[in-house]
């Protein structure tokens, strides 16, 4: 699915997704971000994710997230880099 963030806190570990209609949002916990190509989330980035139904009927999770397939440039946080990327080279 794709969609954009409506909010994120680092601080509080999670925030909300909405989808790219506008009509449904969801819940997007911080530890998706460790399995994820992104360091933060900043309001109004596009991201694609997969869903998880929440059993509660709360909303549902957003999970697997992931840059847009698009060929426009992120609005804000770059993908991470590998951890053992070469630096520049003299």
């Amino acid at each position: 699915m794709n969609g954009k963030v409506k909010w994120f806190d680092p601080l509080k570990g999670y925030g909300f997704l909405i989808s790219a209609e506008g009509d449904q949002q969801f819940f997007v916990h911080a530890t998706e971000l460790a399995s994820s190509e992104f360091d933060t989330l900043i309001p109004e980035q596009l991201v694609t994710f997969d869903v998880r139904p929440d059993p509660r009927g709360r909303n549902s999770q957003a999970v697997n997230l992931r840059a847009p397939d698009t060929k426009q440039a992120p609005r804000a946080s770059a993908p991470r880099k590998a951890a053992n990327a070469a630096g520049p080279q003299p």
